[in-house]
């Protein structure tokens, strides 16, 4: 598991194809995921597509699937930062939500030096889709 203010199981899969396939079993859902959100976050490197270099699913947190997790997208930057080189700064676009329809680009930027990860931080674009005001006085 690992964290960036939110706990995830990040659980990494064979390829594109395997991460496709998925579907869940709700009977034994909470039996596996019984931390507090209930969240696993499902990735693959992609070499293979031009457009990104990983693909994710995220299944839990109250919601069936998510179709752009930045809280898991940060998170995953702790696990990608141990498995590359000691120093440098690394550039990964992660697409989630392609295999339920809504497309999402995530990037990541991380950097290290001496095996220490001293920057992380995700980016994206958005569209809004709803707008409100909450007005307070009685």
């Amino acid at each position: 598991m690992f964290s960036a203010g939110v706990t995830f199981h990040l659980i990494p899969v064979r390829n594109g194809e395997v991460l496709r396939r998925i579907s869940l079993n709700r009977a034994a859902w909470n039996e596996v995921f019984h931390h507090d959100h209930h969240s696993a976050y499902v990735f693959t490197m992609t070499p293979n597509e031009a457009d990104n270099d990983i693909a994710a699913r995220m299944f839990g947190m109250g919601l069936s699937e998510d179709p752009g997790t930045g809280s898991a997208a940060a998170a995953l930057i702790g696990l990608l930062a141990e498995q590359e080189g000691p120093i440098g700064q690394f550039d990964r676009v992660l697409r989630q939500g392609v295999e339920m329809g809504r497309p999402c680009r995530i990037h990541l930027q991380f950097r290290k030096e001496g095996d220490a990860l001293t920057h992380g931080a995700i980016g994206g674009e958005a569209v809004v889709v709803a707008e409100g005001v909450l007005d307070l006085e009685d």
